[in-house]
């Protein structure tokens, strides 16, 4: 908060549908950042305001209530007397930098991708939660790999001498990478005969892992394994696993729960009880089974609230959920394969795939999960309805308002080349929709904020 004595000004981050009561007594509020906000002010109500519109009351109040249909970050001033409308609010804009409904001002400058789109396999398929889309088979003859996490779209399972890759593209039957890891200086919690029994991926691409009943960890480029705990769950085995921040998150099974570990300091505290031997992780829902059930208790993450029990798929213990939560990592036949099925029962259009130039190596593939509509030309396709939606999704599955990041479009419809700007402000706060007509097969410029790869 800060201005002077009679105005002051507030910034806040505002949560779709939630109302946030702001205590400062006042006889205006005007809105210096935000949009589509909604105003309680005693009985009266003030609908559908947006940056530069003002408001002064009948009389003093002690306070207001702003309530926004979406996540964004507001700046409001409330006071007293003579306000000056003239400064904040016209139209001379002399900063490059964008708003946009979510993050408020980005603090990035907009970048250019450059990438060759197009669809395949149309039409309408029903797919049942648990079906294979492409598989690694006879990775380890003692069945032992359970240690599955997702990188960069693809999924991955560590093994107790090596790191193997996975693509969701790739033709299956075998790993699409393997690399050797170095255990050197693992030390002895390290055992050749004992699997990982599960692994995770921080953000800095540290890999961590456990292994009988220590936490090792390694880069994804070096894979030089080192000890970062032993003898994590001295009662018995641990089982499943995840990391969240600084804690690595596990079942123990001795003790019918599942404890944590700081990466950090090594402390080790409970976090949860449970009876169950498995967890994974899908978007933000923690399921807890047991092995071979179908029945999963599903908690919401991280509250823990409890959820519905779902009838899913009677995965083994190392299931790990990808980012999107579409798909899952998993073991196949035998316990020594490595897996990517489908999470949900799902209705499927077709398939959208982005690439650069005709390199089909750098092919990324998000399924077309609603209706779209397209015609014939002589160049190819024309597709209308989600291509800009589809394209982001590529280059971040996990995005919840996509088009806040996208700032400017140039793309074939099967006769022109045209362009669609937002100039400094986001397709979303500009009300841009996503019906554009995009030629397919073909290149298309995509301006976007280098924050849409951080959400």
């Amino acid at each position: 908060m800060s201005g002077n004595r009679q105005q002051q000004t507030h910034k806040r981050e505002l949560k779709a549908g939630v109302p946030m009561h702001i205590d400062q007594p006042c006889e205006f509020v005007f809105i210096d950042q935000g949009a589509d906000l909604d105003f309680t002010v005693g009985e009266s109500r003030l609908s559908g305001r947006k940056a530069g519109d003002f408001a002064r009351f009948d009389r003093p109040v002690q306070g207001v209530r702003v309530v926004s249909p979406y996540d964004q970050i507001v700046e409001l001033v409330l006071g007293f007397g003579e306000f000056s409308r003239l400064i904040v609010s016209g139209e001379l804009n002399v900063s490059a930098f964008v708003n946009t409904q979510g993050i408020g001002q980005a603090k990035s400058l907009p970048m250019e991708l450059v990438r060759t789109v197009g669809v395949q396999n149309i039409g309408k398929v029903q797919i049942s939660a648990g079906t294979d889309i492409v598989g690694a088979g006879a990775l380890d003859s003692g069945g032992k790999t359970p240690g599955n996490f997702w990188f960069n779209g693809d999924a991955w399972t560590v093994l107790n001498d090596s790191l193997v890759r996975l693509s969701r593209a790739g033709a299956g039957g075998a790993p699409d990478d393997t690399y050797t890891i170095d255990t050197t200086i693992a030390g002895i919690g390290w055992q050749a005969a004992s699997r990982v029994r599960a692994a995770d991926i921080a953000p800095d691409g540290t890999i961590y892992m456990l292994q009988y009943r220590s936490l090792f960890k390694m880069g994804i480029g070096e894979r030089i394994v080192q000890q970062i705990a032993l003898n994590v769950a001295p009662g018995g085995q641990a089982q499943g696993g995840f990391i969240d921040g600084e804690w690595f998150y596990f079942i123990e099974e001795a003790s019918d729960e599942i404890q944590r570990l700081n990466i950090v300091t090594n402390q080790i505290e409970s976090f949860f009880p449970t009876l169950v031997t498995g967890m994974y992780k899908i978007g933000n829902k923690l399921y807890l089974h047991s092995s071979g059930s179908s029945t999963h208790e599903v908690y919401a993450w991280p509250s823990m609230d409890r959820l519905p029990d779902e009838n899913r798929p009677a995965w083994s213990t190392g299931v790990s959920g990808s980012p999107d939560g579409r798909y899952v990592a998993t073991t196949g036949a035998g316990n020594n394969s490595l897996v990517i099925e489908h999470a949900y029962d799902k209705t499927v259009y077709g398939e959208f795939y982005a690439q650069e130039g005709a390199d089909l190596s750098t092919r990324q593939i998000v399924e077309i999960t609603q209706p779209f509509g397209y015609y014939e030309v002589a160049a190819g396709k024309v597709i209308f309805g989600g291509v800009l939606t589809a394209l982001c999704g590529v280059l971040n599955p996990g995005l919840s308002n996509p088009l806040d990041f996208v700032t400017a479009f140039r793309f074939k419809d099967g006769r022109y080349v045209r362009e669609v700007s937002s100039g400094t402000q986001s397709f979303a706060l500009r009300r841009i929709e996503d019906d554009f007509p995009v030629l397919v097969e073909s290149e298309v410029t995509l301006t976007v904020l280098p924050e849409i790869f951080d959400q």
